[in-house]
């Protein structure tokens, strides 16, 4: 904050023995950086831009960190329907080859899991207790 360190240090140089001269310049420095310290706290943006002040970015960064946590619970729900389905490939594949019925359902079953998983991770109506 160097800008407020600046303010500070010319607020009790003003308040000290200064010549009238010096204290009017000082005191135009100090309302610019008092100006200055105003604009980093809050500064809206311009025509759809994001504000750029220290509550504008808090918020945005609010509103990152809500998005990554969401995502952090979507993850699991991919990561799992993933390897399922690739466990329900390889299943039918075999029952193909092996000529096995009972192969061949397990691998639908597998794959209607995964199907199941691959819904919740984009409603996230169930939290997995893995993950």
């Amino acid at each position: 904050m160097e800008a407020a360190d600046a303010a500070d240090t010319i607020r009790e140089a003003a308040e000290g023995a200064v010549p009238t001269a010096e204290r009017a310049a000082l005191q135009r420095r100090l309302a610019a950086y008092t100006a200055t310290i105003a604009r980093y706290e809050s500064e809206p943006g311009r025509e759809g831009q994001p504000g750029q002040g220290k509550r504008e970015l808090l918020a945005q960064a609010q509103g990152f960190e809500a998005r990554r946590d969401r995502a952090q619970r979507q993850d699991p729900n991919f990561d799992y329907a993933q390897a399922l389905f690739q466990i329900a490939i390889v299943l039918g594949s075999v029952s193909i080859v092996a000529t096995s019925r009972r192969l061949l359902l397990l691998a639908l079953a597998l794959g209607v899991v995964a199907t199941v998983l691959l819904l919740n991770g984009y409603t996230l109506l169930v939290a997995l207790p893995l993950g």
